[in-house]
């Protein structure tokens, strides 16, 4: 099975996501000792060897599975994607599902639309939303 330390998931997220600020490997270590389900390691797979071994390795397979369809980057391309084809029920569903706060999809509205909107107006929209 093939592996990856902290400094090849940093890379690796680094090169997926180009446009975003490249993680450091203590910035992943801290984030994966709090069990972080947003930001740069929200939901990273948990490493495959004892915490006491001296290097850590993660299954290189879920890593890569991880980046493309569960990282809370990935997952806000796709609420952009669904905001900017008009479907705003499921782009909000998708993102409050994979962990992105309020704010998060705010910021994806705002990247689809052009317009500035806040979190707590995405809320409210989805509270409309589900009474409808």
């Amino acid at each position: 099975m093939a592996t990856y330390t902290y400094a090849e998931v940093a890379a690796r997220i680094a090169a997926a996501f180009p446009a975003r600020p490249a993680p450091t490997v203590n910035a992943l270590r801290n984030a994966a000792a709090r069990r972080a389900t947003r930001g740069v390691a929200g939901g990273m797979p948990g490493r495959r060897n004892s915490p006491a071994a001296p290097v850590a390795l993660f299954d290189a397979e879920a890593i890569d599975r991880w980046i493309t369809h569960d990282h809370p980057w990935a997952v806000f391309e796709v609420v952009v994607t669904l905001w900017e084809s008009g479907h705003r029920a499921e782009a909000i569903a998708t993102g409050r599902r994979a962990g992105l706060s309020w704010d998060d999809i705010a910021q994806a509205r705002s990247t689809a639309e052009g317009t500035s909107v806040s979190g707590e107006a995405i809320r409210r929209l989805a509270a409309r939303l589900a009474r409808t």
